[in-house]
């Protein structure tokens, strides 16, 4: 069987159908092949961006019934970077981040749809600083393969989104900095062991 055959289900998904394979496949993001970027504007000047190096996530499709999927992120606020020590500090303090207080970012799926050309959007809560509002994420699967060393079923796929930082309290800067902050996700997502694949 094909490995566009074995991951059919998470593209019935994608282009809105579905199929009789039975069970949950829950699928596991390799923080190791995997990035969460972000990026913030400067007066029209320059961009900064950064990134965190901590995180785990999950994917888990039901075959029978695609739009119960469910996507769920936790994200570790404290590695959080950006090129400059100051920076990191500054944004790990309790004017940006507050990571002391508020150690974990959380995006938890409330829905996923399908839309045209193979896009769908992941519709869902973001909790940071102990504030929980919607985010919208547009994503799109970008290929699917297995791999080769652990014959294990995987796929990658693509996320972006906005939100504003004055939402989550995080006023600071607001006229050098802009409110909006860009996302940009590249998952790598593996089958996890024991998950049913007919």
């Amino acid at each position: 069987m094909t490995v566009r055959a074995r991951i059919l289900p998470l593209l019935a998904l994608l282009l809105g159908g579905a199929t009789a394979a039975p069970g949950v496949l829950m699928y596991r993001l390799d923080p190791a092949t995997s990035s969460i970027a972000f990026s913030v504007d400067h007066l029209g000047l320059f961009t900064t961006e950064g990134y965190f190096a901590h995180f785990t996530g999950a994917l888990d499709v039901d075959p029978a019934a695609p739009e119960r999927t469910k996507v769920e992120v936790a994200v570790d606020a404290d590695s959080i970077f950006v090129p400059w020590p100051e920076g990191i500090a500054k944004l790990r303090s309790p004017t940006y981040f507050d990571t002391a207080e508020h150690p974990a970012v959380r995006f938890t799926s409330t829905a996923v749809t399908s839309g045209a050309g193979g896009h769908y959007q992941i519709v869902g809560n973001l909790e940071i600083r102990s504030i929980t509002h919607p985010l919208t994420l547009d994503a799109t699967l970008t290929g699917c393969a297995t791999d080769p060393a652990t014959n294990v079923q995987t796929a990658d796929l693509m996320a972006v989104g906005q939100l504003s930082r004055a939402a989550y309290g995080m006023t600071a800067d607001h006229i050098f900095i802009s409110d909006s902050v860009k996302l940009r996700i590249r998952a790598h997502i593996a089958l996890a062991p024991g998950a049913h694949v007919d």
